[in-house]
């Protein structure tokens, strides 16, 4: 879907005038940088990070100014992010109705796949009876010689949160060792509502839905684990750093780990 950004730009900027609103006040307001509002009402795209930021930040400049973000930048149906992006030929608009497009390929060429499937499944099978048996015949050497067998040691970090169990010495959460730098804290400003999930550091420390307009913050010191019903509806921070959207095509995100080693991957605009 293509859009005229300089008319959209015209429009956001009347709406500010009409308010007698200075773009360093909205840019406070809306916690954008003042250059990617000037760009948005120039309809300087190019400015900006990319089409995901343009379009999450022009209806959050629209909600500011009490219009109804779908009426100044609809949401596309397909591809969001990617206005301009060319719609994949089907059968209806190719003409061609009678039949699904031919798939490239031998015929045949199924059943020798299936064939090295069966292969492969018969050696795995093999290979695990021969490993079962020798396990055996090990475990019955060692018994009859008296020798005890030693417990196989797993090194900490091998293990997940879920697969150890505290104990009295563990002074910190479980988790790997991640690179220090002190506790993390994550703020969630919803620009609309949005279903959210964040474990902190293996604990679920919300689960529900924030809605417009609300902020919330929460703290760990290794990882948290984010998961988001519409990323776009939520602007993220680590520490006052902005993050890109965890989900560039507006699908859920789920599970989406952030620590200490990798935060700097999902800053908005690098370091």
């Amino acid at each position: 879907m293509k859009h005229d950004y300089k008319e959209i730009g015209e429009t956001l900027s009347k709406a500010r005038r009409k308010k007698e609103i200075e773009l360093a006040d909205l840019a406070e307001a809306t916690k954008i940088a003042e250059r990617y509002l000037a760009a948005i009402e120039d309809g300087d795209i190019g400015v900006l990070p990319s089409m995901v930021y343009y379009r999450l930040f022009t209806r959050t400049y629209a909600r500011e100014m009490g219009l109804e973000p779908d009426t100044i930048l609809p949401e596309p149906e397909n591809d969001r992010g990617a206005p301009g992006a060319e719609e994949k030929p089907t059968p209806e608009k190719s003409g061609d109705v009678s039949r699904p497009p031919e798939r490239p390929g031998k015929k045949g060429t199924s059943l020798v796949t299936v064939g090295i499937i069966m292969a492969a499944v018969v050696m795995v099978v093999f290979i695990v009876v021969v490993l079962y048996f020798s396990g055996k015949d090990g475990q019955e050497e060692t018994g009859q010689t008296g020798v005890e067998t030693p417990p196989v040691m797993v090194e900490p970090e091998t293990l997940s949160t879920a697969e150890r169990t505290p104990t009295a010495t563990d002074e910190k959460p479980v988790g790997p060792a991640y690179a220090p730098g002190g506790p993390m804290t994550l703020t969630m400003t919803a620009v609309d509502s949005c279903w959210v999930r964040v474990v902190s550091d293996g604990d679920t420390v919300m689960d529900r839905t924030l809605r417009q307009g609300v902020t919330r913050q929460v703290k760990a010191n290794y990882r948290f684990n984010l998961s988001l019903g519409k990323p776009l509806n939520v602007r993220l921070y680590i520490n006052d750093t902005l993050l890109a959207p965890l989900s560039a095509s507006g699908l859920p995100a789920k599970e989406v780990e952030i620590n200490q080693s990798n935060r700097k991957q999902f800053y908005a605009i690098e370091e």
